[in-house]
């Protein structure tokens, strides 16, 4: 086999921040326009000061201001403007209201208009003309202060100009982290207010609530910065109380007064009261003197000290397969095992990851954060050297892989959570299909079972099952249907076979043809051999294709007992069968897929046919007729039948000297003719003369006797089963 290609993929993801300005809409004027940095003011905002609009004449025209010229501002409904006329417009640092004729008017709410002086001021100096408005928001629609110039030709840049921006309320929070905390307590998640307006904050409380059995610590981090970084709590502007309880206050002692909007950063420590304190989410409640409230998540309380999950879906993967070129084809989902609360891995005790007996682990990549001494990077399985080894030819170390199981022993570092995360790369037998678990147990704090795949087969085989009879040749069956999982299944110059079992024959090569998509088959390839037929692939197809194997037809021989007659298709497309059960990597299995051919109607030589009865809770019964006691009632449990294994036995014809108990192995035997059926108490599989056959119920003991599910039994061993809903009687003919 060879080895494993060493082929990694890197994700890289990028993020983009997008910052749109409001331009202006402007006209032709000799001024330059612009709008001072745009503040944010509350919804319900009083009186509040907003963004200086200045105009300034270019240096090479000092007379582009129009003297005794008019140009207005027109203000959104809902922002009001509230300056006096003296406060509102100055040129040149002066205030314009009166100089040299200069004047400012406001108009009812939103209107103001400008007129320039009437002098030579106006034409013989570079001028400036500053606007900042004071504005109260009452019923705004839109969520910024938008103020329209129109010039009138006055030299003033028209155009429209974003002054503010308005949100809701007069403070927002917001939680920067969430973090996880044990019986120990310890560090939440920082919750950062803004001030949404310049003095939003006044005198007064902004109080910070814990549910109930968790504390504020007196470790708990409180700053106060940008405009409110100037308050200094050793002089009495503000205090911080409540450490040891459930409520955390803040204090203004008078007015905050601040050239800036202020920032309140609260970062958590807390003390659990492990009587009180609830798992789950934690949340603070926020409430105060001119704050909006907000409740707020800063993490959680867990009884789970680590969490064993995977990250994301369950992988597709597909049974028998073995492309060792492309590692994508074998990937897991990644399993994640993580600390909710930092020091829950007990160091130096092992852990352990097993898988299905049906899968083996061919690589995995490691992930570790805050985890000492453990391997990190991609380490695939080397068929030459027999070991797991990374990219550099360097073996793994302190994690050991056996087929499929992986051992380990963790280690964390102080104070800091530790998160593994191990992507696996695995091999699955070819007859497999179903979920591919990951059983997390051991000693190291942790355990869990967590699906990472789905292993599906990759054809599938439909037939259609004709009665035939013992002791006759040349006896047609249906057609068989070989149908590819996705394209590329089946490769140029593998062979694939269909094999009879039970001792059947083919009679004649039957034909063969591909009945939907490309894929190409030699024609001169198909052979018989006894029970075997097999093809040889000339092309694969570009789409899952279809393969329909029709004029079938066998031989019976005068032993062949009741009942399926079963068949299995292999061939070389299963490239995981190569080896043995004991190698790392490959399985032994080269069987993907088991069916029903044909079906016994006749019984073969020293067969009697013979009809059983079962009442259900009864404990008479009926056999041709003769009405016999059983010791233990039939009943139903989980939707099917159990009887006590001696009379199972004796429905289906079996002898008493051909039921077998191993005590050892827990496991029933039942022979029949040629037919052998096997049944372990507790195990969900029927095993019929060496082949496995699912069931969705188990034997077990009852009242001291070993019942069997009897429908599967009977149609291991050639008998057919009826029910009569009305009776509640099964009849088992044989």
């Amino acid at each position: 086999m060879k080895k494993f290609n060493k082929k990694m993929i890197n994700v890289v993801t990028t993020a983009a921040l997008v910052a749109s300005v409001v331009a202006p809409i402007a006209v032709s004027a000799a001024t330059d326009a612009r709008v001072s940095e745009v503040v944010v003011v509350a919804s319900d905002a009083k009186n509040v000061a907003i963004s200086t609009l200045t105009f300034k004449e270019d240096t090479d025209y000092a007379s582009d201001l129009v003297a005794g010229k008019t140009f207005t501002l027109t203000f959104p409904q809902g922002a009001k403007i509230k300056n006096t006329v003296n406060n509102l417009v100055n040129l040149g640092g002066t205030n314009l209201n009166g100089l040299n004729g200069g004047k400012v008017e406001i108009v009812g709410d939103y209107t103001v208009n400008v007129t320039l002086p009437n002098d030579t001021s106006i034409t013989d100096a570079v001028q400036t003309i500053n606007i900042t408005p004071i504005v109260t928001i009452d019923g705004l629609t839109g969520n910024s202060v938008d103020v329209v110039v129109d010039s009138f030709g006055s030299g003033v840049k028209a155009g429209t100009y974003t002054l503010a921006q308005v949100v809701k309320g007069a403070t927002t929070s917001v939680v920067l982290n969430t973090k996880t905390i044990g019986e120990a307590g310890g560090e939440l998640g920082s919750i950062r207010l803004t001030e949404n307006s310049n003095g939003s904050l006044k005198k007064g409380k902004v109080t910070f609530k814990l549910p109930k059995g968790i504390t504020w610590n007196e470790d708990t981090a409180v700053k106060l910065s940008a405009g409110l970084a100037s308050i200094d709590g050793d002089t009495d502007e503000y205090t911080v109380t409540g450490f040891g309880t459930s409520s955390l206050v803040i204090n203004f002692l008078n007015d905050p007064s601040t050239s800036q909007r202020g920032i309140i950063q609260v970062t958590p420590n807390v003390d659990v009261d492990t009587d009180d304190a609830k798992y789950g989410d934690i949340t603070v409640s926020l409430t105060g003197t001119d704050v909006t409230d907000q409740d707020l998540k800063v993490g959680s309380y867990s009884d789970f000290a680590v969490v064993v999950k995977a990250d994301g879906d369950a992988k597709a993967l597909t049974s028998g397969l073995l492309d060792t070129d492309d590692l994508d084809k074998h990937k897991l989902q990644t399993l994640v095992i993580k600390e909710n609360v930092p020091g829950s891995f007990v160091t130096n005790r092992k852990a352990k990851i097993e898988f299905p007996s049906a899968v083996k682990v061919a690589g995995v990549k490691i992930e570790a954060t805050n985890a000492s001494d453990f391997p990190i990077g991609t380490y695939l399985y080397d068929a030459d050297e027999k070991k797991f080894v990374n990219a550099d030819g360097d073996a793994i170390t302190n994690l050991s892989i056996d087929k499929n199981t992986v051992e380990f022993t963790p280690k964390n570092e102080a104070e800091k959570k530790a998160e593994l995360k191990f992507t696996f790369y695995v091999s699955v037998k070819a007859d497999y299909t179903g979920e591919i678990e990951a059983n997390v147990t051991g000693r190291a704090g942790f355990d869990g079972k967590v699906v990472l795949g789905n292993a599906t087969a990759p054809i599938t085989v439909t037939a259609e099952s004709k009665e035939v009879k013992v002791g006759v040749k040349e006896q047609a069956i249906g057609n068989v249907v070989i149908t590819e999982a996705k394209k590329d299944i089946l490769k140029k110059d593998e062979v694939v076979t269909v094999t009879l079992k039970d001792g059947i024959k083919w009679s004649k090569k039957p034909t063969v043809t591909v009945t939907e998509g490309d894929l190409e088959i030699e024609k001169d390839s198909v052979k018989t051999d006894g029970s075997k037929l097999s093809f040889t692939v000339k092309a694969e197809g570009t789409k899952p294709s279809e393969i329909t194997i029709s004029n079938g037809f066998v031989d019976l021989d005068r032993t062949v007992a009741e009942g399926p007659i079963l068949a299995e298709v292999a061939g070389d497309f299963i490239q995981n069968g190569e080896g043995k059960d004991s190698d790392q990597v490959v399985f032994d299995k080269n069987t993907i897929a088991k069916f029903e051919i044909a079906k016994v109607v006749t019984p073969a030589p020293g067969e009697a046919r013979a009809t059983a009865q079962f009442v259900i809770d009864s404990t008479s019964y009926k056999v041709n007729g003769a009405e016999k006691t059983l010791d233990v009632a039939p009943f139903i449990q989980d939707g099917r039948t159990f009887l006590p294994v001696r009379f199972v036995a004796e429905a289906l014809g079996v002898s008493e000297s051909n039921i077998i108990w191993n005590a050892n192995t827990k496991t029933v035997t039942l022979i029949k003719g040629d037919r052998i059926a096997q049944i372990q108490l507790g195990s969900s599989n029927l095993v019929v003369n060496g082949v496995s056959v699912p069931m969705d119920t188990v034997a077990f003991v009852k009242e001291g006797r070993t019942v069997l599910p009897l429908r599967y039994a009977a149609q291991a061993l050639g008998a057919d089963v009826q029910w009569d809903e009305a009776t509640r009687t099964v009849t088992i003919s044989r």
